[in-house]
């Protein structure tokens, strides 16, 4: 569970750690989250989208965003094929 991104749910693979940037939502710790809690920069990035943040590193094939997000505990609700609600 510590290697999860507390934003998104992304397994990075190493323990979360100040000026690591998650490959996922791009939240980079020990400055994004300095100033605003997860769920803040959770909600933000979901409503710009939740898009892919690196350009180097491609999503894994089976990447699910539902599923990640269930990692950490939201509860992901399926609005229609585009939208998701999720409650924290």
């Amino acid at each position: 569970m510590d290697n999860l991104c507390p934003v998104c749910g992304y397994d990075l693979k190493e323990p979360v750690m100040d000026s690591l940037i998650c490959v996922c939502c791009g939240t980079q710790y020990g400055y994004h989250d300095s100033t605003a809690s997860h769920a803040e920069l959770r909600e933000r990035w979901m409503s710009g989208g939740a898009k892919w943040h690196s350009r180097r590193i491609l999503p894994p094939p089976d990447w699910s965003l539902v599923n990640q997000l269930r990692s950490i505990g939201c509860e992901v609700i399926l609005v229609n094929r585009e939208q998701l609600e999720v409650v924290v």
